[in-house]
């Protein structure tokens, strides 16, 4: 039985099984722009044929991605992976002597999968526009039979120094330690756990007191996130911000702003005031500013908070939060 056959009949179900996680979400697909050196321009035509073969399968969570990368290499469509945000990435390139398509998945970081069909040697450097999307699907089916038989190849990797170019072994750079290194590139999420101090003043008074807190925050859209924190002092502090992080892919520090809106209670603190300096139940401006840096899986992160009080005898309460801080 050929790769076709299989792919239809029998690989289906494994198929399936392999393009969605342990939950239950489909794997999401990326289609880059193909690589065309035929004159046949089709290269729109190519990627709709991706996906409607995809769709075919009874898989539809496919995005196009209108970037061309200038190489083909491991890095390269790690990537496009990485800034695409998918996680499989499938390529096809367009030759006057055959077709060549490659899939890269991020959950094997160091393997390739790639199926090269050649076309019959009467229409080489002639072959018409059917002819190339009719070998490109059957490359493809072909180089899905290549994924789901797990016949991985090994592609070149980009010059840098000799030691870096050394064959790893798999069992080198585990799935595990890929998300782990690329965590702050992936993750949606964050959360932390604080300790420090607050200072409150208003109504003729200035305390202080000691403080612990959480944070959880969610990725919007790039460097924007929304953070929820909760701080228990003489007061319990409970905000909503939005928070921007800013990056330097030279630098493993990174800074975190934040401006929003915060609520004060009187109600479960850690300590009491010996003198009232904030009415209860008020509400405040929240800023927000703060760094962190890596050790290991976690980071430390080093941040202070002022709240603005917004209504009559309120005052304004000053808080320094380092912590535990942790992407995922």
């Amino acid at each position: 039985m050929n790769a076709d056959s299989n792919l239809k009949t029998s690989k289906l179900p494994a198929l399936s099984k392999k393009l969605t996680y342990q939950e239950g979400a489909a794997v999401r697909i990326g289609v880059l722009k193909p690589f065309d050196d035929t004159d046949a321009d089709i290269s729109d035509t190519v990627n709709q044929n991706v996906i409607s073969t995809f769709a075919r399968y009874g898989i539809s969570n496919l995005t196009l991605i209108n970037k061309k990368i200038s190489r083909i290499s491991l890095q390269a469509l790690r990537q496009i992976v990485v800034d695409s945000k998918v996680d499989l990435v499938i390529l096809t390139v367009l030759k006057p002597t055959n077709v060549d398509v490659f899939l890269y998945d991020r959950r094997t970081p160091y393997r390739i999968f790639f199926h090269s069909e050649m076309l019959p040697e009467e229409v080489q450097y002639r072959v018409s526009k059917n002819e190339l999307e009719e070998y490109n699907r059957i490359a493809l089916r072909r180089t899905l039979y290549n994924y789901l038989q797990d016949l991985g190849v090994d592609l070149p990797r980009e010059k840098s120094k000799s030691v870096l170019n050394a064959d790893i072994p798999h069992w080198v750079v585990s799935p595990r330690t890929f998300v782990v290194v690329n965590r702050e590139l992936i993750s949606r999420f964050y959360g932390a756990v604080v300790v420090g101090g607050a200072i409150s003043v208003g109504q003729g008074n200035v305390t202080g007191s000691n403080l612990i807190g959480l944070e959880f925050g969610v990725r919007i859209k790039d460097g924007f996130y929304a953070q929820l924190s909760d701080s228990w002092c003489a007061q319990n502090l409970v905000a909503l911000s939005t928070q921007y992080m800013f990056e330097n892919k030279d630098s493993p520090f990174r800074t975190l702003v934040g401006l929003g809106g915060g609520f004060l209670t009187l109600d479960k603190t850690l300590n009491r005031e010996d003198v009232q300096t904030q009415p209860p139940n008020s509400w405040y401006l929240m800023t927000s500013a703060g760094v962190t840096f890596p050790i290991v899986e976690v980071h430390i992160k080093i941040e202070s908070q002022i709240y603005f009080g917004l209504s009559r005898g309120t005052g304004t309460v000053f808080t320094l939060q380092p912590g535990l801080f942790l992407m995922f």
